[in-house]
Parts: C-alpha cells; structure tokens; sequence
C-alpha cells in the first residue's frame, strides 16, 4: 500500500510506478483509467495550476458535476494546493459566506455549470479556473483554463499542507471549514484500507457526491490508496445501481443508511 506515502500526489507517483497498467479510475459507459494514466494525468494539471500561479499554501474551493471527470479535478486541486470541495447546489449567500471566510485564490468551475458559484467567485473579486471535461472516449483529457492568478508557482505539496478543506453542512450548528492535511488524509485512507483489507483486486463503486467526507476520503482515497479502482457514477440512482454491479462487477460499496434501504426495498420489489 506504500505507508511512506505521505501526500496524495506521493501515493499516485507510487502507484503510477509499480503498477502502471492496473485499472485507477472507471466510469459508467467509458474507458477505465490506469494509475499510469492517471498520474501522468495529474502532474500536468498540476503544472498547468503552478504556471497559472497557484502555490501549495493557496486555497482552490471546486464546484463541478458529481461524476469521474470531477473526482480527477479534485485530486489534482488537492495535490497542488488546499482542495475546497463545493456542493453546487449551495445558495449564492451561502456560497458567499464561505468563499469570504476561506481567502480563496481561485474557484475551479465549469462554464456551463448551472450553479451561482462562479457569479459569488466574481463579486468577490476571486480568479475563475474553468474547468474543461475530458471527451467521451478519453476519461483523463480534461483540462484547466484561465487567465495568471500570480507569479508561477513551484514545489510540491508537503505532508503538512492542507490537502482538503471541508465544509460542514451547519445542520446541527454553525457551519465548519475542516482542514486536513496531506498526511491526515493519507493516513485515513490506508487505515481504513487495511480495516477493509483492500487489494488492488479490489473495485469500490462509488455513488456518493465527493464535497463529504464520505465519499471523498472513506470511498474514493481509500479505495485509490490501496492501489484498486473505483467506479464513480453521476450519483446515486437507484434504477442503474444493479446494472452498474452486473456490468463492471465491483468488490463494495459505501453509502448512507437511506441509500442502502432504497436499494434492499428495490431489491425486494423486483
């Protein structure tokens, strides 16, 4: 699982390394992703955030479709910089709130996303990076565009340095932003891959949204932190979710207690 991996960027390099060829990253109704790919893949998004200017002390909050293009878009923000992953569906004043308390240097977007984050990023004066999907065909050709935010950048992203900053739903308080460092997450990742006993056999299907800790770290990191694949949907839909399992065969899954009673009551229906 290679424990000396201390950051997220460190974890692929091993991976993309000792097994170039094996299956990262899957998607319904595309080609999977090899950690060779996929780390290659990653270091030029990487290059590209540093020539626009983005260092690893900056703060990059993502607001994109659920879906594998956004999951490549996230790891790569977070092997440059601090990740703010950003649920889209957020308002525009509490988009404000949080964009205004985290001193973001950019937002990494879509242009047709239909979400009031790029407008926010705009008033407060915030660099746009939009975000470009990969074709069909081609599951790692996605791209950042825009305009400097700064000199180029250098250097790589340390184990201290913030991996991910969460933000918390404030449903039972005032809501949080949660910084987690490249090692905390790194370390997360592997535990609960050897709680699991992981391999990379192994295939998580993955229809949890990444913007939660859920997904993010106990589902999709987990799963690439032990060297298997994962499958990342659209989401959750409950119609495909056996297809998806007859079609690309996965080892498990995870999700919330509603997810998994829409499913035993479909299963139990058909």
């Amino acid at each position: 699982m290679g424990a000396e991996a201390t950051t997220i960027g460190g974890l692929l390099a091993l991976h993309a390394r000792t097994i170039p060829a094996a299956p990262a990253l899957l998607a319904p109704g595309r080609p999977p992703l090899s950690y060779g790919a996929l780390g290659a893949g990653i270091e030029h998004l990487v290059r590209t955030l540093r020539g626009l200017g983005i260092a690893p002390s900056d703060r990059v909050a993502v607001a994109l479709p659920r879906g594998a293009d956004g999951a490549l878009a996230l790891i790569a923000v977070a092997s440059a910089c601090a990740c703010v992953p950003v649920n889209p569906d957020l308002t525009a004043d509490e988009l404000q709130r949080y964009f205004s308390e985290l001193k973001l240097s950019a937002l990494v977007t879509p242009v047709d996303m239909n979400s009031p984050s790029r407008d926010v990023a705009r008033a407060l004066d915030i660099a746009v990076i939009d975000f470009v999907p990969a074709p069909a065909a081609d599951l790692g050709g996605c791209a950042f565009v825009g305009s400097t935010v700064g000199p180029a950048a250098s250097g790589a992203a340390g184990a201290e340095d913030d991996a991910f900053i969460l933000l918390t739903s404030g449903t039972a308080a005032r809501p949080k932003m949660v910084p987690l460092t490249h090692r905390n997450v790194c370390l997360s990742a592997q535990n609960a891959g050897r709680v699991l006993s992981l391999t990379p056999h192994d295939r998580l299907l993955n229809v949890l949204p990444l913007f939660h800790a859920h997904g993010l770290i106990s589902g999709l990191l987990t799963a690439l932190a032990a060297g298997s694949s994962v499958i990342v949907t659209g989401g959750f839909d409950a119609p495909s979710f056996f297809g998806w399992m007859r079609d690309l065969q996965p080892t498990w899954y995870t999700a919330v207690p509603t997810i998994h009673r829409a499913l035993l009551t479909l299963s139990l229906i058909h």
